[in-house]
């Protein structure tokens, strides 16, 4: 069998074909997703009366400040390991990442002069 081409590693399948567009997309998805669920925690923290759907209503189910309080914190950790994530790793590549975290780069992930 032959070598496998430069760039087919293990780890640049994770970065074959991905773009700053791919990256910002995802960025913007998880920070709706955080807003998302410090919205639902508000809604559930002031527990309003909802129209009686299927089995639920006319409260929401376990409504009251402890969830609104858990779901709202929830989207708090997201926004927060968002904002460690972009700090830490964007515009890193794999090999800059184990050097800093003491390891040796992956031979595989290197890219080679011709």
């Amino acid at each position: 069998m032959g070598r496998a081409p430069i760039g087919t590693g293990p780890d640049q399948g994770v970065h074959h074909g991905r773009g700053e567009r791919a990256d910002l997309a995802r960025v913007a998805v998880t920070a709706f997703g955080g807003a998302v669920l410090v919205g639902l925690g508000v809604v559930w923290a002031v527990n309003s009366p909802i129209p009686e759907f299927w089995i639920f209503g006319p409260e929401l189910p376990f409504g009251g400040l402890g969830t609104g309080l858990t779901l709202a914190l929830s989207g708090v950790i997201v926004w927060a390991l968002l904002v460690y994530s972009v700090r830490h790793f964007r515009g890193r590549s794999m090999d800059e990442i184990r050097r800093s975290a003491g390891k040796k780069p992956n031979p595989a992930t290197r890219q080679r002069a011709r």
